[in-house]
């Protein structure tokens, strides 16, 4: 598994799903160890917002951020009926502020 997502030609999906599978194992690893502790997974949408510190994009847009970008750089004779094709529903999108503020309660 992890041996597949370290491959010089891996797909980006693949390794996207088995980093999260990974991280999942982590957090109930880490619960099992410390039980005392509570833990809260958040499982959110699209998740949009600025780049990590350190990271650097070459293009306007990349991940779930893509689809925000979508919004700005759309033809201007093509209005967004916020109909996701991809989904076949309305776009379920989190900025990653609101994520990071959820398990505090405070917004």
């Amino acid at each position: 598994m992890i041996e597949d997502a370290l491959q010089a030609d891996a797909p980006a999906f693949l390794v996207y799903t088995i980093s999260k599978g990974l991280a999942d194992r982590a957090e109930r690893d880490f619960k099992h160890a410390y039980p005392d502790i509570d833990v809260t997974t958040l499982h959110p949408s699209y998740v949009y917002g600025p780049p990590g510190s350190g990271q650097v994009y070459n293009s306007p847009a990349t991940g779930t951020n893509r689809y925000i970008y979508g919004l700005i750089a759309g033809a201007p004779d093509c209005p967004v009926s916020g109909y996701d094709p991809v989904v076949r529903a309305p776009p379920l999108n989190v900025d990653m502020c609101d994520v990071v503020r959820a398990p505090s309660g405070k917004c």
